[in-house]
């Protein structure tokens, strides 16, 4: 793919694992390493820096703050079609990347799925892999979609991602990604199996403690459970516009074919004000138009929309 991808990774004290991270990302043909770093003293930035990443220093406090952050600072300086993100503990494989990349051809977001044998012996303690299924379960009875892991490595669309309105500043903010991904049946979810392994130093922050693991699965299946609710529905009625069949004063000045390009654009804007304005409420988009016009309609009124 010649499409631009940036890597996110948030950090704390990954001293051990982060530059050879960082090196091998590059390698995979990630073209910006983003480090998103919460107040490491280990000297973490100072050796993703070496190794090439662009390093922002974040002090507000969360993983979903780091994954939003760097999602910002990616589309800052030039324009990323899609993003990666993976944990900065060594556990994510860089040379994985490749596959999930080739994946988004045919999707919108991959996510790289840890099967059990795919998983090295200790990196997935027990209590981990139930909360893991648990809330994976919730998603997929939920949304209709099966969705069989929420793992750390995952590359997404721009487009996608800045249609979901992600805001969840801790660790829910991947169960956020995956469950507004899942309820949007207009984004193509795959699932690619990766390695995972053991954490290369330092201290796991959540997965290998008990008490932590709890409290963010407690976290975990709460947004999941308010993520994937059913969500209200606002309509738009449409027709497409045809050169000759469309109605307006000005068609002697602009002709059939402008004529029609002109109502196009009205459709387009239409659409764009009727989304936004269902934002807040993260309403289902429904457009109403005939099954021999809907693909027309639908390159007219962009992604996100439902047809009916």
């Amino acid at each position: 793919m010649n499409e631009r991808l940036a890597a996110v990774i948030p950090t704390l004290d990954e001293a051990a694992s982060i530059g050879n991270l960082v090196r091998d990302l590059r390698l995979a043909d990630a073209c910006c390493v983003i480090v998103v770093d919460g107040d490491s003293q280990d000297g973490t930035r100072e050796l993703a820096a070496g190794a090439g990443a662009r390093v922002i220093r974040e002090h507000r406090r969360g993983y979903g703050r780091a994954c939003l952050t760097g999602a910002e600072v990616a589309q800052q300086e030039h324009r990323h079609h899609a993003i990666a993100f993976l944990d900065g503990d060594g556990s994510c494989d860089p040379a994985e990347l490749p596959r999930l990349r080739t994946a988004l051809r045919t999707a919108d977001l991959v996510l790289g799925r840890r099967r059990q044998r795919d998983v090295e012996a200790g990196a997935l303690p027990l209590h981990a892999r139930v909360g893991n299924d648990l809330v994976a379960g919730i998603i997929t009875i939920r949304t209709r979609r099966r969705i069989h892991d929420l793992p750390p490595f995952k590359v997404i669309r721009a487009e996608l991602l800045e249609r979901l309105k992600l805001d969840a500043a801790g660790y829910g903010w991947t169960v956020q990604l995956i469950s507004r991904a899942a309820a949007d049946h207009s984004a193509r979810i795959r699932e690619v199996p990766v390695r995972f392994l053991r954490r290369r130093g330092g201290v796991s922050k959540v997965a290998g403690q008990l008490r932590a693991s709890l409290l963010a699965g407690i976290a975990m299946v709460a947004t999941a459970w308010r993520e994937t609710a059913p969500r209200p529905v606002i309509a738009m009625v449409a027709k497409a516009p045809r050169a000759g069949q469309v109605k307006t004063r000005l068609i002697a000045e602009l002709g059939p074919e402008g004529a029609a390009a002109l109502w196009g654009a009205f459709l387009a804007d239409t659409a764009a004000v009727v989304q936004e304005a269902g934002a807040e409420l993260r309403s289902v988009p429904l457009v109403v138009v005939r099954a021999v016009e809907r693909d027309q309609v639908a390159a007219l009124v962009g992604p996100g929309w439902r047809s009916a």
